[in-house]
């Protein structure tokens, strides 16, 4: 029989499991009916089949056949077996691909200064800029801190960080006009007036990083 896909594996193995069996059959048979062929005129028994040039003894013959079926039909599964095991019935993982595509590639690794490579970021001190606004959830809290993150992350442009910070204000402005809730990744919620102190430490953030991103420029 020929294997398509999509196919039922408990169905495969059951049929290998009939070939084998009614192979067996045959192969029992066939080496009853040898035992019992009557002799020949000269009164000796045939001690082996009579055997055909460049062919194989009747039961060698069907074993080998019946090897070579088994060996189609493990390969059919194999090959076409739409993401099953032979006789295992298990989905074929696709981890490899899919760590391939999360690794990050040699283009990516080069955008993160090495430890070697950090900018000299003591001008910081002589900034004259605010202190940034302390949130518990913020992990850059300090000047230099920040100017780090925008060396490593960014290259030393202060922009996409600034743009950032600026995008995330306007968003939670949109939230507080309608009503609604904030969770912090700490897992407090802000609302209302707590929103609203929020909204304006964001907004003072922005301005610092601005004014440290024009002392950057200085430098």
């Amino acid at each position: 029989d020929y294997i398509t896909k999509p196919f039922d594996p408990d169905m495969i193995r059951a049929k290998i499991k009939n070939h084998i069996v009614q192979t067996a059959k045959t192969i029992a048979a066939t080496a009853a009916e040898a035992e019992a062929m009557p002799a020949t005129s000269g009164g000796d028994r045939r001690s082996t089949p009579r055997e055909v040039v460049g062919s194989r003894p009747p039961a060698q013959e069907k074993k080998g056949v019946s090897s070579m079926v088994l060996a189609a039909l493990i390969l059919a599964i194999i090959a076409g077996g739409g993401g099953y095991w032979f006789m295992g019935s298990q989905k074929m993982s696709d981890s490899t691909s899919q760590s391939s595509s999360a690794s990050p590639t040699a283009a990516e690794k080069n955008t993160e200064w090495s430890d070697s490579e950090v900018v000299d970021v003591s001008w910081v001190s002589s900034a004259n800029c605010p202190a940034l606004p302390h949130v518990p959830w913020w992990t850059n809290q300090t000047h230099t801190k920040a100017a780090l993150y925008v060396n490593r992350k960014h290259r030393g442009d202060w922009q996409p960080y600034i743009d950032k910070w600026t995008s995330q204000g306007g968003k939670l402005k949109d939230i507080a006009a309608r009503g609604s809730t904030v969770v912090t990744p700490s897992g407090v919620k802000l609302k209302g007036a707590d929103l609203d102190d929020y909204i304006t430490k964001v907004a003072q953030r922005v301005s610092v990083l601005r004014c440290l991103s024009i002392a950057a420029a200085s430098q």
